[in-house]
This record gives C-alpha cells, sequence and structure tokens, in this order.
C-alpha cells in the first residue's frame, strides 16, 4: 500500500502538472512534490505498520504471553486503551526518514528522464 501510494502518487502528480505547466517542473518543485507524497504515503500507512511492529515485538513469546491474539485484537486494545495516538507513536523519525525517501524520488525521475 506504501509503494502504491508512494510511486503512484508521484506519478499523479507529476502528469496532473505536465498537463496544466508549459513549463517543466524544477527539481526543487519535483523535490517538494516527492516530500509532500513521501509524508502522506507514510503517515497513512503508519498505522498498518504499528500493528505489524506490534506483533513482532511479541514473536518467540508463548501464546499465553502475548498481548495480542491478531491484528484485529491489537487494533481493538490500542484504540481501547492509547486511542487513536497509539497508532502513530514513533512516527518523527519515520518523517524525518521520508527526505531520503523524496531524494530517491527525485533522482529516479532525473535518471528516468536522461534515458
Amino acid at each position: 500500500l506504501h509503494r502504491f501510494l508512494y510511486l503512484g502518487g508521484y506519478d499523479a502528480i507529476k502528469s496532473v502538472w505536465d498537463q496544466q505547466s508549459s513549463t517543466p517542473m524544477t527539481w526543487g518543485e519535483r523535490f517538494l512534490i516527492a516530500q509532500f507524497i513521501s509524508v502522506t504515503a507514510g503517515t497513512f500507512c503508519y498505522p498498518i505498520d504499528s500493528v505489524r511492529r506490534r506483533l513482532m515485538m511479541q514473536a518467540g513469546r508463548s501464546v499465553q504471553e502475548r498481548q495480542y491474539q491478531g491484528s484485529l485484537h491489537c487494533i481493538r486494545t490500542v484504540l481501547a486503551t492509547e486511542g487513536a495516538r497509539g497508532f502513530y507513536l514513533g512516527i518523527g523519525p519515520n518523517l524525518v526518514r521520508s527526505i531520503g525517501g523524496a531524494m530517491l524520488l527525485v533522482g529516479y525521475d532525473g535518471v528516468k528522464s536522461m534515458l
């Protein structure tokens, strides 16, 4: 889902830009679009990753020691105990890491245009 939003979103915005503008995008504009898409995709998918991480953290424990019995149980438990904010704990470093993802998109786009 993340890759779909990440790559598809960037290409969709670029296509709209190309249709509506007579001038090509500058590198700065490409980076801003890529950063927006990277942050948006990361924020949208972060709750799914949070559930996955929580389930992975209990791997190796016996069934009786596990805090969550599955994905849906994890979602219900986090909502009940921590609220929606519980799904976004630790998102700060992920958003900082999105800068690298934006640079990757712009770099790929630049190489693709040279071929």
